[in-house]
Order: structure tokens, then sequence, then C-alpha cells
């Protein structure tokens, strides 16, 4: 390229003199001369040719035009050219050094192109002119040309997949590569599929590939000891071997850590060597163990080393001798011994429970894995994983590559699901142990624009199953501490990390707008991209559209914490969960750390977990998609040790799981990345600036959830339905739960965290009762979710949850009520005349409890609410029906047990319930002398009663003394088998300090002739049969009742004192 054109195409902007360096870089790189790519590297050109440049004094350096814009050059193109407005050209130095011109523009220029140009305004040329006699050389250096090969389409796409796998970071991804991942991620179930099913066809048959007897049977029954199940859900390194009929897995092998692993839920070896079992097991054991031993389930090994943890080497020896004609030496070599190397030459290493006990067995299996080493577990029997032993089996399964849940292992499983005794095929078993065709049909089903499938999607579809399956095992994995990209290494864990990537891919597409399952790719996305899921990450894509009415779409936009915060969060009880007090912001990550040990002295030893949300209920996606299926979290680990990270595409309060705690402690913590919301914590002083900026945040409707937090129970709901529930005033909407919620169940219930009153403390004295005891703490700490029921509207249980938000009505009592009532109220027998239970059982029983916090309610507050929860009208009417019938004795015995007690509990329940309330009017005339009952003495009676019926269960009867037995009413017992009708009249009459006989025979109660003897060994005078009435709907208004005194136990009863039409 020659001068002339470069300068032909500069003096083409008109602007003669008064340009800019950038103006003239973009001529350069706009001229038409062909040559330019192919000139030389300097272009030199003579001053005498070329219009003067502004002032830029060259000190022999040379300029370099660059192809890319400056940022503020980038800004100016915006603005209309015009000459007065032009800036002057800015004073650029050469000093022997190369002046980059860029064609990105500056900041300050790509402003300065929204202005129109004025002439007026142009800088003017002030520079002396030079000496023209010496030629003057301009050397400007060439645009730089990328001389890199440009990268294909198909080897970009190659590397932002490598990127995301190693990364854990979708945003890598475009959507154009779904497809791609997708179809890469199906070629690694297929290929380990046929590496899992030829390893189990070479263990199953024998030497000619024939199927081998798989009868096996480890019941409780046909074994000591029973057996724990195993789980193998890490589907691509997990091969069920053995399965029962029922689906449970019996023993499994392992290629976990490019290893080979054999595991039994019970000492399968040992039952053969020595007790001669399991006959048609021995040669598929025998392959196993070559398999383990080798890599050959048809190699029989001529010597081998083997060595044992807290396992008895010699029934591994006498087995390989007896059952696979093959030496076995013994290596006295301790394993697990840190600072020796001897298991580097053993074949073959037997583990026992115990082993788990030794310093970082998990980690130290897997590198015995890792190296090549058979790894075999024989677990004992059904304790092998109990939490109060230390989980020993699953310590050990996982170093494996497996995992055992928590318990009793098999020990309730009946025999069936513990033996296989159909006879199968290889075919068919091979069949049975495949889990990765499933993964196969479900991603070709993602591949595909318009999948097809034999039925509608639900529940037990094969491909929503897998789904759940595969979800499981990344559960499974953030639970134990683990990411699918902890590793650098994409190989590691390659499948599951292809899965969170295509999750991730699919979720900001989802909308929850009710998508039927007969929308087949759209549910099918959607229950991918809220299934498999890895809450570890920085980085995980969100939901523009929101998360349905579990969090609204306006949530992401909440600030979070940029610095460290300190929170200091109250642990109630032993274990269990509670608040933080703060949310997770869709998408958002939190970076979370326990503060030293040496800080939470108390709780040095406590197991500590972190999640969004406790909830039980989630609602159904198969009824129409309008929320994620499972919004909560997995609970991951904390430490003090480490930094945790929790990040959830769907946020939600932040939640502390912990265990092994001390109660009524508290536990410093370190958060960043959360945020405020609206969190009333009452179990730590709050200021009305907390309060407010609280009521603040909820008001604003950005976050989808409210909680409070105070002594004995928690709320969570959503939004809508707390702004509705609370009022205008937190204190006292969490004052009045408190009160009429909470502590009129303890109180009735007579546990110890409501401080008991004098005068029952001195009667508790009289008695010979411990009233205050541990065995009269409080339950657990009581979870109240508003937002969707488990059943029906309000649903019982802890959580409770409702499809409302959380007050002081009758749901909440009603269903706390069934969490706490005691055996004592729940006055339920078989019915004289049929057989079938009746009485106040189920949906009668808890109301005794609620129907005693509206009594309270009312009482300490004027609400007057269901007020005719105890019918007393009603029985008194059933009570007159029965005497109607002419009969006597134990014929109106039995007429007055059909009239009150027949059904079950929803059936009369308000006269069924009458009958304790009386008992309670009662106890307050003939034992505290009152003319009137009074909500004292009526919350005195239930207490002592409840006390009572935990004190006699506490009691063992084959060993207690008669004076033991004197105290409670029960002498005439000698085993714990009192009914729950003859309880309540002995504790009654023990209580009140009379015999009630009469009273129950008049109720048609059939008490034994054991509880009347018991009874009456305390020689306590007969009460008298006396009923306190009280008119239709004022069940709460005792002071408005009338005594009817001296009911005849036989004939016709006195009129009722109000009307009950």
């Amino acid at each position: 390229m020659n001068n002339d054109c470069i300068w032909s195409q500069v003096s083409k902007t008109n602007l003669s003199y008064k340009f800019t360096l950038t103006t003239i870089v973009a001529s350069m790189l706009l001229v038409g001369c062909g040559e330019l790519s192919n000139s030389t590297n300097q272009i030199v050109t003579s001053k005498t040719d070329a219009p003067q440049m502004p002032n830029i004094e060259s000190n022999n350096k040379t300029p370099v035009v660059s192809s890319e814009k400056s940022d503020s050059t980038a800004k100016s193109d915006k603005k209309q050219s015009n000459p007065s407005d032009a800036p002057q050209m800015p004073n650029i130095e050469s000093n022997n050094k190369t002046p980059v011109i860029s064609s990105e523009k500056s900041d300050s220029t790509a402003k300065s192109d929204k202005k129109q140009s004025n002439p007026s305004d142009a800088p003017k040329n002030t520079d002396k002119p030079k000496d023209t006699n010496k030629p003057v050389n301009h050397v400007i250096k060439k645009p730089l040309v990328d001389n890199k090969p440009k990268i294909s389409a198909t080897e970009s796409q190659k590397n932002r997949i490598e990127q995301a796998l190693r990364t854990g970071n979708a945003s890598f991804l475009q959507k154009q590569d779904i497809s791609a991942l997708t179809t890469q991620a199906i070629e690694l179930p297929k290929s380990q599929l046929a590496r899992q099913q030829a390893i189990l066809a070479s263990i199953l048959s024998d030497d000619k590939n024939q199927p081998l007897d798989q009868t096996l049977n480890i019941a409780n029954n046909a074994v000591a000891y029973g057996s724990i199940p195993i789980n193998t859900h890490d589907v691509m390194n997990n091969i069920p071997l053995a399965q029962s009929d029922s689906g449970l897995t019996m023993s499994a092998l392992s290629i976990a850590h490019n290893g080979r692993g054999l595991m039994y839920g019970r000492d399968v070896l040992g039952d053969i060597v020595n007790e001669n079992k399991h006959l048609a097991h021995r040669a598929i054991l025998a392959n196993a163990l070559r398999w383990v031993t080798s890599g050959n389930a048809k190699t029989n090994p001529t010597a081998v080393k083997i060595a044992s943890v807290h396992y008895d080497a010699k029934k591994a020896q006498k087995f390989y001798q007896t059952h696979m004609n093959a030496t076995a030496n013994i290596v006295n070599c301790d394993v697990f011994a840190s600072n020796n190397d001897c298991w580097k030459s053993v074949d073959v290493i037997f583990l026992g429970d115990n082993a788990a006990t030794r310093p970082n067995a998990t980690q130290r299996i897997s590198e015995f894995m890792q190296a090549g080493k058979g790894v075999v577990y024989m677990a004992s029997g059904w304790w092998s994983n109990r939490p109060e032993d230390g989980l020993k089996a699953n310590t050990l399964a996982q170093g494996m590559g497996l995992s055992v849940d928590a318990g009793n292992g098999n020990y309730w499983a009946s025999g069936d699901h513990l033996q296989i005794k159909t006879h199968r095929t290889l075919k068919q078993s091979l069949s049975k142990a495949d889990r990765l065709s499933g993964i196969v049909d479900v991603l070709t089903a993602l591949n595909d624009s318009n999948p097809t499938t034999d039925s509608t999607l639900n529940a037990n579809h094969p491909w929503i199953r897998t789904i759940n399956q595969t979800s499981h095992y990344l559960k499974v994995m953030n639970e134990a501490g683990k990411s699918p990209f902890e590793s650098q290494d994409i190989e590691t864990l390659k499948i599951w990390r292809y899965l969170v990537l295509l999750a991730d891919m699919y979720r900001p597409s989802v909308v929850y707008n009710k998508v039927k399952p007969t929308d087949t790719a759209t549910f099918l996305t959607m229950y991918v991209a809220d299934s498999w899921l890895d809450y570890t990450r920085q980085h995980i894509t969100a939901l523009p559209k929101g998360a349905g009415d579990y969090m609204p779409a306006e949530a992401i936009t909440i600030p979070v914490s940029q610095e460290w915060e300190t929170i200091t969060v109250t642990i109630p009880q032993t274990s269990g969960v509670t608040l933080i007090g703060r949310a997770s912001i869709p998408s958002q990550p939190i970076s979370i750390q326990v503060v030293s040990n040496t800080a939470n002295q108390d709780n040095a030893n406590a197991k500590l977990r972190v999640q969004t949300s406790y909830l039980r209920a989630m609602g159904n996606p198969f009824e129409g998609y309008q929320r994620p299926r499972r919004p909560q979290s997995h609970s991951l680990p904390i430490n003090d040790q480490n930094e945790s990270v929790l990040n959830s595409p769907f946020g939600g309060p932040l939640i502390l799981n912990y265990n092994n705690a001390t109660a009524g402690s508290t536990i410093t913590l370190r958060i960043k990345g959360s945020a405020k919301y609206a969190h009333y914590d009452f179990t730590q002083p709050i200021t009305d600036a907390q309060i407010n900026e609280a009521t603040t945040s909820l008001q604003s409707r950005k976050f989808g959830w409210n909680t409070f937090k105070f002594t004995g129970g928690d709320i969570q709901q959503i939004t809508p339905y707390a702004l509705k529930s609370m009022g205008n005033d937190p204190r006292k909407y969490v004052d009045d739960i408190k009160t009429f919620v909470f502590e009129s169940n303890h109180i009735a219930n007579g546990y110890n965290n409501i401080t008991i009153a004098p005068t029952t403390k001195q009667y508790c004295n009289t008695l010979g009762w411990d009233c205050t005891g541990t065995v009269h703490n409080a339950p657990n700490v009581q979870h109240f979710i508003g937002w969707i029921a488990q059943c029906g509207w309000l649903c019982s249980g802890n959580p409770t949850d409702a499809f409302t938000g959380v007050d002081t009505g009758w749901g909440w009592v009603h269903e706390l009520g069934h969490n706490t009532v005691q055996r004592v109220l729940t006055l339920s027998f078989k019915s004289s005349e049929n057989g079938q239970q009746i009485g106040c059982m189920v949906e009668c029983d808890n109301n005794h409890l609620a129907g005693l916090s509206m009594l309270r309610k009312y009482q300490l507050s004027g609400g007057d609410y269901n007020t005719d929860n105890f019918a007393h009208w009603l029985i008194y009417r059933q009570l007159q029906q029965a005497r109607a019938t002419g009969k006597t004795g134990k014929e109106l015995r039995l007429a007055t047990e059909k009239a009150i007690w027949n059904g079950d509990g929803y059936a009369n329940n308000g006269g069924k319930r009458a009958f304790a309330m009386q008992q309670a009017f009662a106890y307050s005339r003939l034992h505290l002398k009152q003319a009137q009952p009074d909500l004292q003495g009526v919350f005195e009676y239930f207490k002592l009663l409840n006390i009572g019926n935990r004190l006699v269960d506490k009691l063992d009867l084959t060993k207690a003394t008669a004076e033991q037995k004197a105290k409670y009413g029960v002498g005439a017992y000698n085993q714990n088998n009192i009914s729950n009708i003859d309880l309540n009249y002995i504790l009654t009459s023990k209580i009140i300090g009379h015999d009630m006989k009469d009273v129950y025979e008049v109720y048609g109660l059939p008490i034994s002739e054991q509880a009347h003897r018991s009874v009456a060994m305390l020689n306590l005078p007969i009460a008298p049969v006396n009923f306190y009435a009280i008119a239709k709907n004022r069940t709460n208004h005792l002071n408005e009742g009338r005594w009817i005194d001296k009911l005849p136990v036989t004939g016709a009863l006195p009129s009722y004192p109000f009307p009950t039409n």
C-alpha cells in the first residue's frame, strides 16, 4: 500500500488539519486499497506528501495502529460529528515508544460523539512550523493482524463444554450446546453398563456360563443377629450383587475409585464357614472373591495374601482353601496404620464393623481401592449402623463408594424382604441390577424435542423414577460435603457433572404455570431442572420467572451481604432444626463457617448442617407444575475448619440442622452472601428497630417467606399468609401464639417447661409424685409451616403444616394436640356389642387439648371460639336416651356405652370429650372444694392426669414394690398392660381422692375388675354422681353452669337446666 492511498483516504474526511488520532485510524482501516494486507510492516510517508499532523511529537517513536477501539472512542461513535465540537488531540509523546492507536474508542471520545460538531469549537494549531529542509519520516506500523487460525464452531463448543464440566459453571455454555451436552452424557452410562453387566454375569455364572443358583436367605429367622440393607446410589460404580425378591440389596459390588469392593449386609462368609449355611450361594461368593482378588471371576488364584481389620481372617482363609481351592496367606499387617506400607503387598483386605473406629477409616479404604486392592466388608448384624454406635457400617461402606442408612437395619424387616427364593435367569438378574439404561432413556428423551412415551408421566413412570434415583445420589454427595465438581479432573464423577449442567441449562426457561404431565417435553425438562442439583457451587442458574408461590421473581434483586457477619443462633434442644435469621437469595452463593469451637465450647462436638427451609409438603407437580418439586436445599455439613458454600436457585430461610448439641446454648456462625428478611427472633433480645426492619421487608413482598422464632417453637410461612395472619403488631402476634397455642397445651400436659403452681406442687408432694422430673420434659420444638398441608387443610406432625397462615385459631391447637395428647385421654376400647374399636380416638382425643386452649383463650382474652367443643348438653341427652330404654344394671351400661361411645373419633366427639371435662369439674368440687369450677382447677386436673400417665408408663410393674404401686393406685397390676380407660379411671380416682366407679358406670365405660381391685386397695370413699350443666354453645363460660347433684344410677334423669335445641 502506498502513501498516496493512505492520505487520500484521510483527506476524504474533510477535516483538513483538524482531526483526531482516532479519525486517522478509522480512515486507514476503512481504506479500499487491497494491498494493505500485503504491505510491509512499516509504511514510510513524507511530510511533503501529507497534511500536517496535530501536535504529536514523534521523538523517533512509531505509532502503532490497532484494529481495536478504546472504550472512550467506542462511546463517542454514538454522537453525530460536528467539527466545532471536535476535542483537541491529546498530547501523546512517543519517547521512542510506540503509541497504540486503537479502533476501540475511549470513554471520553465515546461521550463526545453524542455532541454535534461545531467548527468554531475546533482546536487551533498553535505549534511552530518545523524545519522543512529536513525530511521527516512518519513511520506507522500497519494494523496488527491476528494470524492465529480461527477456531471452528465444533472446537469452540468443545471448549465451552469442557470449561463448564471443569468448573460447574453453566454460564460458559450456550443454548445450542444442550444437544451436544446430552449426546456426550448418553455415552457414559452406555459404556459403564457394558462393564457392569460383564462383571456381574461372570460372577453369577459358572465356568460354562450357565447361571448359578442365586437362592439366599438372611431373614432374621434364618440367621442369627439379622442384617443391614445396602444403598447402591452411585449407579455408575455400584452393582447390586444379591437383591431380595422385593428389591432390597443384600450384597453389592463396587468399582469406585477404579477399585474392587464387595460388601454383604451380614457375615455370609462366616455363616458358610462356621455354620454351613447358604449352600447355594457359595459358588457366587467364590466367584465374587475371585473377582475381588484379581479382577477375574473365572480365574482361580493359586496364592492370595489377605489382611484383616477387626475381622477374623481365619474365616476368609478357610473359605479360600475349602471353597476356592486356593491358598490364602494371612499377612500380619496393620493396614490402617499411616506409618507402614506393608498393605501394599496384600491382595485383599477384610473388614469388620469395628474397623470404622480407626482414624480416617473412610479415606483409608478409598486409598486401598485406588491402589487396586480388593476390599471386603462383612457386616455383623442389624445393629451395625446404629447412630449410638457411630454409624460404623456407613463409615466403611462410604470408603468403598457405597452407603448404609442409619438405624436398626433389617431388624423389623419381614422374611420376604430378605431372601431370594424365586428362580432367576441370568438375563433377569442382569436386568434387575441395571440402573444405567434408565439414565440413557431419560437423556434420549431430553434430546428429543417431542419425546413420546407409552404412558403419561407420573410418579411411577420409569423416567421419573430414574430422575429421582439420580437426584438422590446428588443429595447423598452434597450431604457428605461433596460436589461432583470438586476435582479438577473432569473425568471424576463425569456423568453427574453432565446431569447438573443440563439442569442448569433448562432452568432459565422454567415457568411454574401449572404445566401438565401431558406436555411431556416441557414437564420433563422442568422436572430435571428441579432435580439434578448441586448446592455447593458458586454458580447456579436462576429462575427469571421466580419459583411459583415459593419465591417471587423479585427476590433475586434483594442485595446480599458483601462482608462477613457474625450471627448467634439459639439452640433449643440437643438435636433438631432451628432458624438462623438470614435468607438465601436465589442463585446467590452463601459462604458459611462455624466460629471456632473455642467460642462454642458448649457445642464442641455438635454436628452442624445448613439448609434452606424446613418443609414436609411441597405439593404434587403431577397435578399441575406450579412450584419447584423440592424447593428446600440439601442439608450441607458445616464446621470451623473450612468455609462451606450453599447456593440455591430457589432461595429460602436459612435453617441450622444440629445434632449432639447442648440444649439452651448458642452457636456462633460467620456468614457472607445472605440477606436479611422478615424474621423475628424472640429467643434473644429484639429491638423495635429490628422489628420495624423485618416488618418493612415483609411489606415489600420481595422475599417469599416470613419466620418467627420463640421458646418452644418456630413459624415459617409464605409472605401473603403472614401479612394476613400477623396484623400490625409482631410482638402481640408471637405472644398470643406462645400463650394460647403452646403454653395452654403444655400446662394441660403437665410439661415441666411451665412453672408448676405452688398448690399443685404441694399436692404432688402429698401424692408422692415427681411432677417436675425429666420424664415431664416438653417435647421437641414444634415447627409450624404456613404454605401447603401434608394432609387436609391443616396436618399434624412436626412440622405441622397448613394451607393457611399460623394463628391462634382452632386448626393449629387441634394439630398440636395430635402431637402431644397422652394415652390417658385416648378413651378407646373394644365395643361390648361387636368387638370393634370405639370411643374417643384420633380426631377426638387431641381435641381435649384444643378445647382447653380455647377455654384459656376466652378466660384470658375474651375471645370466645369453638364454643361447643365440650358438648355437656349432648352427653347428658345421651344419658337420658339410655335411661329411657328402661334397662338397668349391666344392660343399662351397655345401652349407655352404645349411646355415647359408639363410632370412631369423628362420631359424637363433642359429647365424648364432655366426659373428661366433667371429671375435671368433679376434681374442682370434691378435691378443691369449689362451688363452681374455674380455669385453674380444670387445668390442674388435666395436668395431674397427664403427669400420672407418664409416671405409670415409666414404672416397671414387674419389679415395682407395693408402696410404689400404691402411689398411683395400680396395686393389682404386675405387668405394664393397663388399658387406657382403666388408667383414666385409676388416676382420676387417685387424683380426686374418691373411687369414681359409679361415675364411670353411669357413663357406660367397661372398667375391668382388675382396675376396680386396684382402686379398692386405696380405700377411698365412693364419689357421688354429679353433673355440671353448661348451656349449649357456652362451653367456655364456666361461671354460667349449674350443678345437677346426685344423679340416680338407674331410672329417669332430671331435665337439663338449659335449652338444648
